[in-house]
């Protein structure tokens, strides 16, 4: 069913940006040996059928060694939002937390009403995607979170779903707080570094940030006694080896940390 939601927002999205052209768009000479070919492909009449390599290529670039106009962008953007999908890792340049950089980059909030609607319509059929995908590591959820940082100011409403999700869901959210508390027990406090629970990069000092990491001390010990059951299935060592009270002792850590961090806020 969420597939077919998220099947449905990216039609959605087709029609929503189809009456966009693909324009010029320059790519670095030394960063790309098949320009000639790559542009081409990027302007095939059926946006459907461009190759997934060229949107990775374009998708990769744009914004820093590749330059395009607006409505190039958005011409290609519902090519992109198709080949991010959730728990696919064949397609690494598509990562879902870059994308959600990028639209911010492109101020995405600025656009017409129908295509905000189109892209926050695309957003929540992802979301829920994403919940049904069965990723047993958390990085999906993880990189999922972070973009809807950048697209959004505030994130709440999608974390209060994980209250009610379902048993791969929580799976999912489970080792992903797991994840973090590895990362604590290793002194690499969130709060003091350019942090990552597992590969995405959040917003630093963002609110959606504050919201993720005030959500994870809240109900981390509850992620923890979910992961028990199915610790196995996790890569990272120390989540399949650690004891209750080692991620209990990440999560104090972390709360203090957290504390800090919001004393200092109001300080400043």
């Amino acid at each position: 069913m969420a597939q077919v939601a998220l099947a449905r927002a990216v039609d959605a999205a087709y029609d929503v940006f189809g009456s966009y052209d693909v324009g010029e768009i320059e790519f670095c000479p030394c960063c790309h040996t098949r320009i000639a070919s790559l542009i081409a492909g990027l302007h095939v009449p059926d946006r459907r059928r461009i190759a997934t390599l060229d949107v990775a290529e374009f998708f990769a670039d744009i914004f820093s060694d590749a330059t395009a106009d607006e409505a190039t962008f958005k011409a290609l953007l519902p090519r992109i939002l198709e080949l991010a999908v959730p728990g696919d890792d064949e397609i690494a340049h598509l990562n879902v937390a870059v994308l959600g950089r990028k639209l911010g980059v492109a101020r995405w909030e600025s656009w017409p009403a129908h295509e905000r609607a189109a892209i926050d319509t695309w957003a929540q059929a992802w979301f829920a995607a994403t919940l049904a995908c069965g990723d047993a590591h958390g990085t999906v959820l993880d990189d999922v979170l972070c973009a809807l940082g950048y697209l959004y100011d505030d994130i709440a409403p999608f974390l209060t779903q994980l209250h009610d999700a379902s048993p791969l869901a929580r799976q999912q959210v489970a080792h992903l707080v797991l994840t973090v508390c590895f990362a604590l027990s290793h002194a690499r406090s969130p709060l003091r570094d350019d942090w990552s629970c597992v590969g995405a990069r959040w917003q630093k000092g963002s609110r959606p940030e504050r919201q993720m990491l005030t959500w994870l001390v809240t109900h981390g010990s509850h992620a923890r006694l979910i992961a028990d059951a199915t610790r196995g299935a996790c890569r990272c060592v120390w989540v399949r080896d650690s004891t209750a009270e080692d991620v209990d002792a990440a999560l104090s850590t972390f709360a203090v940390d957290l504390a800090i961090g919001a004393l200092g806020s109001m300080r400043a």
